[in-house]
């Protein structure tokens, strides 16, 4: 009997518990009986109603609260645990990101540029080219100037102006933008170009074989930021608009990875240094 017993509790928690029932069982089966006995029963042989209820709640809360807590004791109310659970999970991304979730997408005013294609203009000479073949910096650079002064500025125009100076399109950008007086700065790491579109800036980004906008070089325009964290791209190369791949990210914004994939240096321009006055280059 011993033995049975040991290997009984040895059984594990269902064993446990299956044998708690039937302790159960055999002090209801009980209770049951002595409510039947006689009433000629001698006082000595009759256990009152009231010991045998007795027995059978000492017994449940002796064994049947040992398999689980107490509601009062450790048991959450479920919303309060869900709202709770929010409230950490919230919490540790504010803490994660070092701010408010709010600060995870900078939403701007969108910058105003227009939109210009080197394509308009296949009989413009520049550099050793036209501004259609290899004119994409100084048409970037015209969308910029444009929203820069307040002054219309066309390729063309800035074509004629810069296009025999210097020995490349990089040394001629920088050529024209000294001479427009715009106030810019390079940015070879994506990092600082991504800082300063936060801040409302605009840049001119030189891309390389390795991104999706060319396969070779090319200088694309990312005028902002919107509210979904993407990135507003003014592309100087019209049939970029037609490929399939690119048109949604025209439409709605590019995602980082699409930026700095194939990212050779960046100019970021700053319209809050401008001059009240901005200065108008002309030729006499």
């Amino acid at each position: 009997m011993i033995m049975s017993i040991e290997i009984i509790q040895q059984g594990g928690v269902f064993v446990k518990r299956a044998v708690r029932a039937v302790c159960i069982l055999m002090l209801l089966v009980m209770a049951i009986h002595v409510t039947a006995i006689p009433a000629f029963a001698s006082e000595t042989q009759e256990l009152p109603k009231s010991s045998a209820s007795n027995i059978l709640k000492i017994f449940l809360e002796e064994n049947v609260n040992e398999s689980g807590p107490k509601l009062s004791e450790s048991a959450e109310p479920e919303e309060e645990t869900e709202e709770k659970e929010e409230k950490e999970t919230k919490q540790e991304s504010q803490e994660t990101s070092g701010g408010s979730t709010a600060d995870q997408h900078v939403s701007l005013p969108p910058n105003n540029l227009p939109l210009f294609f080197q394509n308009d203009y296949p009989n413009t000479m520049y550099g050793s080219g036209t501004v259609e073949s290899s004119g994409c910096s100084i048409t970037a650079l015209a969308m910029v100037a444009t929203f820069m002064t307040d002054h219309e500025y066309l390729p063309d125009e800035l074509a004629k102006y810069f296009g025999g100076k210097a020995i490349n399109n990089i040394e001629r950008l920088e050529y024209a933008s000294e001479a427009l007086k715009l106030p810019f700065s390079r940015a070879e790491n994506w990092h600082f170009a991504r800082q300063a579109l936060r801040e409302g800036k605009v840049v001119i980004a030189l891309m390389n074989e390795k991104s999706i906008f060319t396969e070779s070089q090319h200088f694309i325009v990312i005028t902002g930021i919107n509210e979904d964290g993407r990135y507003l791209v003014n592309d100087p190369y019209a049939p970029n608009y037609e490929n399939w791949e690119l048109q949604y990210g025209f439409e709605h914004g590019f995602i980082e990875s699409d930026i700095w994939r194939g990212y050779s240096g960046a100019w970021i321009y700053d319209k809050s240094a401008m001059p009240e006055e901005p200065f108008i280059y002309h030729v006499d």
